[in-house]
């Protein structure tokens, strides 16, 4: 849905009213704050007693949106009601516009809640009329944005391109095509992200239907020739968003790009600021009218992009990017805080951001000779990356499920995965080859473990039959032997969140469903500590022992961090700092700091002999899932909800005194 930039009926005499008549044919739609009733035609203000327009932000052939209120909320958010209002009365065209408009709250509603597209808080129809209530996104679109501040520069795009690319992949991995795709459907925020807009073009498509003729829609200037003949497939997306750049670049208009005569693209004649050979070429790629020449996928783009962005990213640290204008990119400094290290200050930073997964990561992990990353995904993948360079090497595909814990045997050969497709698999590191299903069942794995110094595993376990049972199966790679430590009854739908073994010690723990951490023996499964915080009923979300073995971490959804004396079963204390749940803990070789990452989107570095918080790292926009710390303790890994990787390095410069 466009927005007019003639909007009717503003407020009289400049009032701030607060309450805006939904009736498409009321003649003095603004009342007082908090009506509960039009004073003009009686309509009803509040849409299932809940949200309330306050102001109409535009209009275009299909209906109108306004800016509303939740007011069910105790902080009163804002919020964004679409209403269908079609201005066409062609019977035809209302039905298609009706269908369109139903289609797009079933597209939110199945690609869930992303960082990059709007949340749909609900659908309602009331006397026939339909209404979509969106979250509420601060900023403008790259449309007025371009008229404000000019055109983009190459830094900007390739900024551009970063965030919207996985995003791209992950609604096209949903089998969703946007199919109008322009400046306008792309707002930006305040800190700089880019959230993709105005699905009610999208179309949920098969593989198979790709053939198929359906409606010609889109934007005349934006689409793809296939979709100009009702034919829009995936890289029809990719046509639209290069043709974006393109008009963000020139600020030129689309149409006025192309030479018909000679049947080219004219884009760099009207270029305002410089551009690489390879984003060029990129570009020109992602806008070929043939499909065949075209990129086939995002994911595609990425790859070129990531190769062609390696020297760049470093020299410009675009990890820190916070704000864009017409003529730069504001390189912000590093989030992080000072670690006092004596006459030294210490800052923790990112370097590098790896993007390359569609969706949430949900396990990083380091390999032994500190050479290479190895992280699992939402998308079913698992993906090796060279850790100096940030390169992508291998994508490990098998898995029919997200994959959600991943950890590499002791001398760096195998990778362990564990899915929601019920099986843990054994993978060659080097060859990316599926060695073998170790262990299949019906239950999800949300976590394993391989022991530091042996080749054997522990899997979390959920039987369903007569009686729910969890524990704790441990696993000998080599020899296939299987030690059952028995099983507890739980209640239905619980399950195992962390399971770690101990260093040089035959012990193993693992986080039991009743809110306690059980400490078992590897060779007879009998377990031989409980540690529990007495009337509490928070769930250990994240377990780790330090080398020693002397200490064991625990992540909690109380937000806190405990560290716990395994041999006695005694609390050593409790660190607090975080304001959400503790998702993932490290510890460092040395066994002198503890690295935690938090639904709170942050990362923390404590010192584990006095419990001080020693620095804060900020940067991810999504809950921080996975942590890995390098075998010599100078870089730190992340994984997160927002769908990357972040690599984090110290800096030290002398202090100020």
């Amino acid at each position: 849905m466009s927005l007019s930039k003639n909007l009717p009926l503003q407020p009289p005499n400049g009032e701030s009213v607060k309450a805006y008549c939904l009736n498409p044919q009321c003649a003095k739609p603004y009342n007082p704050a908090q009506s509960q009733f039009c004073l003009t035609c009686g309509n009803q203000l509040w849409l299932k007693d809940r949200y309330q327009a306050i102001d109409i932000i535009g209009q275009g052939g299909f209906g109108k949106t306004f800016l509303a209120v939740d007011e069910d909320k105790p902080s009163k958010p804002r919020c964004v009601i679409k209403q269908f209002f079609p201005q066409s009365q062609d019977a035809d065209t209302w039905q298609k516009a009706s269908e369109l408009f139903a289609q797009e709250a079933i597209r939110l509603d199945e690609l869930g809640k992303h960082p990059h597209i709007p949340e749909l808080l609900a659908y309602i129809t009331i006397n026939q009329q339909q209404y979509l209530i969106q979250e509420f996104i601060e900023g403008e679109n790259l449309a007025k944005i371009l008229v404000q501040e000019g055109a983009f520069n190459s830094t900007q795009i390739q900024y551009l391109l970063i965030c919207l690319l996985p995003l791209l992949d992950f609604i096209h991995h949903k089998n969703v095509i946007h199919r109008d795709i322009k400046p306008a459907n792309i707002i930006r925020r305040p800190n700089g992200k880019f959230v993709l807009v105005d699905f009610g073009s999208a179309k949920f498509t098969q593989k198979t239907a790709f053939t198929v003729t359906g409606t010609i829609i889109g934007t005349s200037d934006y689409i793809a020739p296939e979709q100009a003949k009702g034919k829009g497939i995936f890289a029809s997306d990719i046509y639209s968003l290069g043709v974006t750049c393109l008009h963000l670049l020139t600020q030129v208009e689309p149409i006025d790009l192309f030479d018909d005569e000679e049947g080219i693209w004219v884009w760099r004649e009207h270029l305002k600021h410089p551009v690489s050979e390879e984003l060029g070429l990129i570009l020109d790629k992602m806008i070929e009218s043939a499909i065949k020449r075209r990129y086939q996928s995002a994911r595609d783009i990425l790859t070129d992009l990531n190769n062609s962005l390696s020297n760049f990213r470093e020299e410009l640290a675009i990890d820190n990017l916070d704000i864009l204008d017409n003529n730069n990119l504001e390189i912000l400094e590093s989030e992080t805080l000072a670690l006092p290290l004596k006459n030294q200050a210490q800052k923790w930073e990112c370097v590098k951001t790896l993007i390359g997964h569609t969706w949430v990561i949900y396990g990083v992990a380091i390999t032994p000779d500190g050479k290479n990353i190895v992280s699992c995904s939402e998308d079913q993948t698992i993906k090796i990356w060279n850790l100096e360079t940030g390169e992508l090497e291998k994508t490990l595909i098998g898995h029919t499920g997200e994959v959600r814990s991943i950890a590499i045997n002791y001398d760096g050969k195998m990778i362990v995965s564990g899915s929601c497709d019920g099986t843990v698999r054994l993978w060659n590191l080097e060859t990316g080859e599926e060695l073998s299903i170790i262990d299949q069942w019906k239950s999800k794995r949300h976590c394993i473990a391989i022991h530091p110094d042996k080749n054997i595993v522990a899997i979390p376990c959920i039987y369903h039959r007569k009686s729910y049972l969890v524990w704790v199966m441990i696993k000998n790679i080599d020899t296939n032997q299987i030690i059952d430590p028995g099983g507890h009854k739980v209640a239905v739908g619980l399950r195992i969140n962390a399971v770690t073994f101990a260093p040089n010690s035959p012990f193993f723990a693992y986080e039991h469903p009743k809110g306690s951490i059980i400490i078992a023996h590897i060779n007879t499964g009998q377990t031989t500590r409980e540690l529990e915080i007495p009337e509490t009923s928070y769930r250990f979300l994240s377990l780790a022992f330090s080398s020693d073995s002397q200490i064991l971490a625990s992540g909690s959804e109380d937000n806190t961090i405990i560290l716990w004396q395994p041999a006695t079963g005694n609390l050593i204390r409790t660190l607090e700092g975080h304001t959400g749940s503790v998702h993932s803990v490290a510890i460092t070789s040395d066994n002198k700091i503890l690295v935690s990452g938090s639904e709170d989107q942050t990362i923390k570095l404590w010192e584990i002999e006095t419990g001080e918080e020693i620095c804060t790292l900020t940067g991810h926009r999504g809950i921080v899932y996975s942590i890995a710390i390098s075998p010599d303790n100078q870089t730190i890994v992340s994984g997160s909800q927002d769908g990357t990787i972040k690599i984090w390095r110290p800096l030290l410069r002398l202090s100020a005194s």
